[in-house]
């Protein structure tokens, strides 16, 4: 499936030639990416206490090369990054938690991902991904995560090349960049001790994930049918989830029982024909 930023005066998507034109992270301010295993959400005030918990870790502040902030500091930086043309930040949510009461809690945070832009130069970016939740590393979010933001960026913001940089130190990270991700080094700066690796992509990659708004989620493209079914051995709950115009998900349980959306849609989605 293949959704763009939503543009709220036409009512439709957007081109990423007209959305380029406007601030970074303002672009994704109202954005989710809904990917097999991660929710991509915009870095919103409800994920600075949790985000600031996790940078306290010393192991964490070393790999990602970051200074401490105070709680307040990381409150005036996060706001900061909402207008920063080069700049744009999602939080990594585990998909299994999401959709159900709360749509995206704070509990489902696993990292984050984001993307620092050269406006000046040629179409490139530097790219972070943070996995700082340690029950949810090793299952692939990380990559997914990546992946996501680099194909987002590629139809948004036409960037054509991107790079990491990645200490000696860290070697998961050299392994997911070099490995699952496809990057290659370019570069070494041994006053550093940092490796620079790049990924450059002559077109805009395919955006495997299902787009919509965060203040309006579930949305337009996301719609719930809920019924009842009778067997033999007694009534069952029923409901179809409907991602887009060719995707869905299907929940039976007891009658009674609420539908375990986050369940549900940790499954991954089956793709599926329209009568017609």
């Amino acid at each position: 499936m293949l959704a763009l930023s939503p543009n709220r005066q036409s009512g439709g998507w957007a081109s990423s030639r007209r959305l380029s034109v406007l601030p970074a992270m303002r672009l994704n301010w109202d954005t989710v990416l809904v990917g097999k295993r991660v929710v991509l959400v915009p870095y919103r005030e409800r994920y600075v206490a949790p985000y600031h918990a996790w940078m306290q870790d010393d192991a964490l502040l070393e790999q990602t090369a970051s200074e401490r902030l105070t709680l307040a500091e990381e409150r005036a930086n996060q706001a900061s990054w909402r207008d920063d043309d080069k700049k744009l930040t999602f939080i990594v949510l585990a998909r299994e938690a999401c959709f159900g009461g709360d749509r995206f809690p704070a509990a489902a945070m696993a990292g984050d991902c984001n993307l620092f832009l050269d406006r000046d130069g040629a179409p490139q970016a530097e790219v972070e991904v943070m996995v700082a939740e340690r029950k949810f590393r090793r299952r692939g979010f990380g990559a997914e995560a990546v992946e996501l933001l680099l194909a987002y960026a590629s139809r948004e913001l036409d960037v054509r090349r991107f790079f990491a940089k990645v200490g000696d130190a860290n070697g998961p990270s050299r392994r997911l960049f070099e490995g699952a991700l496809g990057f290659q080094k370019c570069n070494y700066v041994a006053a550093f001790k940092e490796t620079e690796l790049e990924r450059v992509v002559e077109a805009p990659l395919p955006l495997a994930a299902f787009a919509t708004s965060y203040d309006a989620a579930p949305a337009a493209g996301f719609a719930v049918d809920e019924f009842g079914v009778s067997h033999d051995d007694g009534v069952y709950a029923c409901a179809v989830v409907l991602f887009g115009a060719r995707s869905a998900f299907c929940w039976v349980g007891r009658a009674g029982e609420a539908p375990n959306l986050g369940a549900l849609v940790a499954a991954g989605p089956r793709a599926f024909e329209c009568a017609a």
